[in-house]
């Protein structure tokens, strides 16, 4: 069973460590139970997370937190179609999800 602790979300990531979550509580366009719907379509096994702050409480779906070695660099590309799928897939909404690196740019394409 998980403890309370365990279930605050981390905001800060460690060297090496990437986060992507969805601030559920900064959703305008798509309620919780339709972004939950939407990151289990896109493959992600979302876990709630809640952070707690002087400006009131917020709920949390992690989907990714992995841990690099902090020693090496993590290519620029990794997983970037994964992050730009799910920015696309919350139109209106992309202000709620939180990558630890950063929004992917797509590269301009000539037409």
């Amino acid at each position: 069973m998980q403890t309370i602790a365990n279930c605050k979300m981390q905001v800060i990531p460690k060297p090496g460590q990437i986060i992507v979550s969805i601030e559920l509580s900064g959703l305008q366009n798509h309620s919780i139970e339709e972004a939950l719907a939407i990151v289990q379509q896109l493959g992600y096994e979302p876990q709630l997370r809640y952070l707690e702050s002087n400006s009131g409480f917020s709920l949390y779906a992690l989907l990714l937190d992995e841990q690099h070695d902090p020693n090496r660099a993590i290519d620029s590309l990794y997983r970037v179609d994964e992050t730009i799928a799910l920015f696309e897939a919350f139109p209106g909404d992309d202000m709620a999800i939180r990558s630890s690196r950063g929004c992917p740019q797509r590269e301009a394409v000539a037409a």
